[in-house]
C-alpha cells in the first residue's frame, strides 16, 4: 500500500485572524508612513525654495556696484519710510523666474506651527500673510523692507509649495531675513519662548514676541522663528530629533 501524507493547510479562521492582524499593523505604520513621506516632500521644498531665493540675492549683488546691499534698500526717509523697498521688489524679482501674481483674494488663509484650528497672526508689519508672488516652481513668496523697534529688516515670505497645503507657519510657510552684518540670507530665529504669563503683561507685539516656534507657544505668530530652525535640520522641541521629524500634527 502506497503511503498517503496529508498536506496542511490554513483553516478559514486562522487566514481571517492572519489578516485582521494585517490590517491591524497596516493601520498603525501606513499613516506614520504617509506623514515621513510627506515631511521628506516639505523638507525638499524648503531647500530647493532657500537655494533659489539665496542664489538670486547672490547674483543681484555679484551684478551691483555695491558691497552692501543691505544699507542700499533700508534708507529711511521722514515722509516718505522705507521708501527703497519697491526698488528691491523690483530688481530682485528680475533674478526670478515667475509665474504670475496673485490677488490678495487668492492667497490662502495660514494656521499656526503647532494648532491646525488657529490661524496665524504675523501682524501688518511683516507681511507674512500674503505671499503672492508665485514662482515657476510653485512656491510663493513676498519680499520687502519693514521695521519693528529699532530692529529694520529685508525680510523674505515664502510659502515653499504654493497653494497647497497645509499652508501653514513652520511646515511650509517661512521667514527669511538679510543679515545686515553680512549681506547673506538667514532664517529668523526664535530668541526667546514666552509663558503665557509674560505675553498676558505685555502691550506691544505680544502674538509675535519672541518670534516663537514651540509646541509650546499658543501665540497667534507661532512659526514666525521656525525658519532657522528648518536651515538647522533642529527640532525645536526635541534636541534628538530632526526639524522635519518633530513637526506637530
Amino acid at each position: 500500500m502506497k503511503n498517503i501524507s496529508k498536506k496542511s493547510a490554513f483553516t478559514l479562521a486562522e487566514t481571517l485572524i492572519t489578516l485582521s492582524i494585517i490590517g491591524v499593523v497596516s493601520a498603525m505604520t501606513i499613516p506614520a508612513l504617509v506623514t515621513k513621506v510627506r515631511h521628506k516632500i516639505l523638507e525638499h521644498q524648503f531647500r530647493d525654495t532657500y537655494a533659489i531665493i539665496n542664489q538670486a540675492w547672490r547674483l543681484m549683488k555679484a551684478d551691483s556696484d555695491y558691497d552692501d546691499l543691505f544699507s542700499v534698500y533700508t534708507v529711511h526717509e521722514t515722509g516718505k519710510g522705507y521708501y527703497k523697498s519697491s526698488e528691491l521688489r523690483t530688481n530682485f524679482l528680475n533674478y526670478l523666474k515667475r509665474a504670475y501674481t496673485l490677488s490678495d483674494s487668492k492667497t490662502p488663509n495660514y494656521a499656526t506651527y503647532a494648532d491646525a484650528s488657529k490661524k496665524y497672526d504675523g501682524g501688518s508689519d511683516y507681511g507674512l500673510n500674503v505671499p503672492n508672488i508665485v514662482l515657476q516652481n510653485g512656491a510663493m513668496l513676498k519680499v520687502g523692507v519693514s521695521a519693528t523697534g529699532a530692529e529694520i529688516y529685508i525680510y523674505f515670505v515664502v510659502d515653499i509649495n504654493g497653494l497647497k497645503g497645509p499652508n501653514r507657519a513652520g511646515h511650509d510657510m517661512f521667514l527669511f531675513l538679510v543679515n545686515n552684518s553680512n549681506d547673506t540670507i538667514i532664517g529668523r530665529k526664535m530668541t526667546k519662548l514666552y509663558t503665557e504669563e509674560d505675553i498676558n503683561k505685555m502691550t506691544y507685539m505680544k502674538e509675535a514676541a519672541g518670534f516663537p516656534c514651540s509646541v509650546n507657544s499658543k501665540q497667534g505668530a507661532n512659526g514666525m522663528g521656525c525658519a532657522d530652525f528648518a536651515l538647522r535640520n533642529k527640532c525645536p522641541d526635541n534636541p534628538a530629533k530632526t526639524y522635519w521629524d518633530c513637526l506637530p500634527k
